[in-house]
């Protein structure tokens, strides 16, 4: 009798483990099914948005190939005024006055041709 009083014991207490594993495990399949929703409405959001900036950088692309030959222009232009003001600038400048320094006097001796006249020996 004692052997079938615990086999019954044993069978209720795994009866309530079983049940509460299962409520665990909903519960933790809810979350996850929570979690997948999320992820499938962010990859749906990223998906139409990134068509969107491809649009956009398509469209900059075709701006920046159109405005670039006007934008070469206008850098050649800023490019020649500036090299033009610096010309200007330059002729503008008064020039230096010459030096007033004397210029050295060779010294008695050291002439190539007095040096020439000394070595007739």
């Amino acid at each position: 009798m004692e052997s079938i009083l615990n086999s019954e014991i044993f069978y209720y207490i795994i009866t309530v483990a079983v049940a509460i594993a299962s409520v665990l495990l909903v519960i933790v399949l809810v979350h996850v099914l929570y979690i997948l929703r999320d992820v499938r409405h962010v990859s749906e959001k990223l998906r139409f948005e990134s068509g969107h900036l491809m649009e956009d950088i398509a469209d900059i692309r075709s701006f920046m190939k159109g405005e670039s030959i006007r934008l070469l222009g206008s850098g050649i232009g800023i490019i020649s005024a500036f090299l033009a003001s610096r010309l200007a600038e330059k002729k503008e400048m008064p020039k230096a006055a010459p030096r007033k320094t004397p210029r050295k006097k060779p010294v008695a001796g050291s002439d190539k041709t007095a040096a020439s006249s000394d070595t007739g020996m």
